[in-house]
């Protein structure tokens, strides 16, 4: 599940019917529902993940047919624009804060953490790191992105420009973990 900046939209992918993703209007304030989830069209496509853009108005969705490939389209329905190609799998996306960047798991690098422009341009490696990327989380000032390893998680520490700067492991009770407990950690970590 994906939530807007404002909290007043989400968006998830339905496993119980083809992999359908659904969006929702939401009241923060009360945290239900306001309006029935409606179906985002997605052609053919069997969806393996959705992301919400931080004003809620594009979805970054990842196929699951081989190899998996990152679409963007509007929250609202629309054509997608394919935005990562190749025989390398692709998925897991999440928005920077600024809506302008995706930061994905790819298996066309090493490290397994791509960023990718929204328009398809600007693809690189985003760390080179010793264990596997997945589940990346962007802070939400834009400074660093969390993933998980293969091992431990991890926090990346960010230019301005977006360049990767220092990393360091992040000390997780063992017994909790994931992309939630990681986008929580972001929201209370002080970078400076």
């Amino acid at each position: 599940m994906s939530a807007s900046r404002d909290g007043r939209r989400i968006a998830f992918v339905d496993r119980n019917v083809r992999a359908t993703v659904l969006r929702a209007p939401l009241d923060p304030a009360r945290g239900v529902l306001v309006g029935a989830p409606v179906p985002v069209p997605t052609g053919s496509m069997e969806v393996y993940d959705a992301e919400l853009s931080p004003d809620g108005e594009w979805l970054a969705v990842s196929s699951t047919d081989p190899p998996q490939q990152i679409f963007v389209v509007e929250a609202d329905g629309g054509s997608f624009r394919q935005i990562t190609e190749g025989s390398f799998r692709s998925r897991q996306s999440t928005w920077s804060p600024d809506g302008n960047t995706i930061a994905f798991q790819s298996s066309r690098f090493v490290s397994g953490l791509a960023l990718i422009r929204i328009d398809g341009g600007g693809l690189r490696e985003l760390a080179h790191h010793r264990s596997t990327a997945s589940e990346p989380v962007w802070s939400p000032d834009g400074r660093a992105i969390a993933f998980g390893g293969n091992q431990a998680s991890f926090l990346l520490e960010l230019t301005p420009a977006l360049e990767p700067g220092a990393t360091r492991e992040l000390a997780l009770p063992p017994s909790v973990g994931g992309t939630y407990y990681l986008y929580r950690t972001l929201r209370n970590l002080d970078l400076d």
